[in-house]
């Protein structure tokens, strides 16, 4: 979608876009262990930073103006249904370790990993209790009695429209 940003009076769609993001991201990291020992292989990440930022000033927003505004840019993108497509790129320190020291390479992999389910955690749990317990269109018919945790249980697997 090319609309450069979304209006939206919904927190749990905002909840339900970190769901997003944070499965998108685990695709990239496990991608990293997978395809690790391939010949010029550059590990990837997703912009964490700027997301987190995103959600500051949409949070902001909501504060002030009782909407959330999100704004495309370089590496993220919105659209309609709470959609984010997160764009990756190359991992410096990542690929530094994997050419250098593949142990610390792994352990730097599994705790972006842990990380991130921490954070997929958090928003699902987070976005159970804003809802009280019925998650609306946001989150395209998921529901409580398809828990968020773990990612397959809720419906999350990677083959789901993100």
């Amino acid at each position: 979608m090319t609309m450069s940003a979304i209006v939206t009076d919904h927190v749990e769609e905002l909840l339900a876009l970190v769901l997003r993001f944070t499965r998108a991201r685990r695709r990239v990291l496990i991608d990293n262990l997978r395809y690790m020992d391939r010949e010029g292989f550059v590990p990837q990440d997703l912009a964490v930073q700027e997301f987190s930022e995103q959600l500051h000033t949409a949070i902001t927003e909501h504060r002030t103006h009782h909407r959330l505004v999100l704004r495309d840019n370089p590496h993220l993108r919105f659209g309609e249904h709470g959609r984010v497509d997160p764009v990756s790129e190359a991992d410096p320190r990542a690929k530094a370790l994997l050419d250098s020291d593949l142990g610390a390479y792994l352990q730097y992999q599994m705790q972006r990993l842990l990380e991130n389910a921490l954070n997929e955690k958090v928003a699902c749990r987070m976005l159970r209790g804003y809802t009280g317990g019925v998650l609306r269109r946001a989150t395209h018919g998921m529901t409580p009695a398809r828990p968020c945790w773990p990612p397959e249980r809720a419906g999350l697997n990677d083959d789901m429209d993100p």
